[in-house]
């Protein structure tokens, strides 16, 4: 479950930044159906960014191991920024900014 909300957060909300007040809604609209646990709050930190590094790394593969780059190609650095923004909290403090 928490792996695909930060999926979706990472894929939807984002623009040139991660938009937390969209991540934030998207997490509301779930606990209309589900309330998360308090380890998946916790863990959410932690899904977000390994979702931000495994798209970086797919990206990253598909421009250098094949040594160019594909059509649709998307940029890993979006990726490493969407990690930055995560980085910027702590479980606690991401868990609270999203509504818990």
């Amino acid at each position: 479950v928490v792996y695909d909300l930060s999926v979706c957060a990472l894929a939807w909300c984002c623009g040139d930044t991660l938009d937390f007040d969209l991540v934030r809604a998207m997490v509301e609209g779930y606990r209309r159906e589900r309330e998360l646990s308090d380890s998946e709050w916790t863990g959410l930190w932690w899904m977000m960014r390994t979702a931000c590094l495994r798209f970086a790394t797919t990206r990253i593969n598909d421009i250098y191991l094949r040594g160019s780059y594909p059509p649709g190609y998307k940029d890993f650095r979006r990726f490493l920024a969407r990690l930055d923004a995560v980085e910027a909290f702590t479980p606690d403090p991401l868990a609270a900014r999203l509504g818990r």
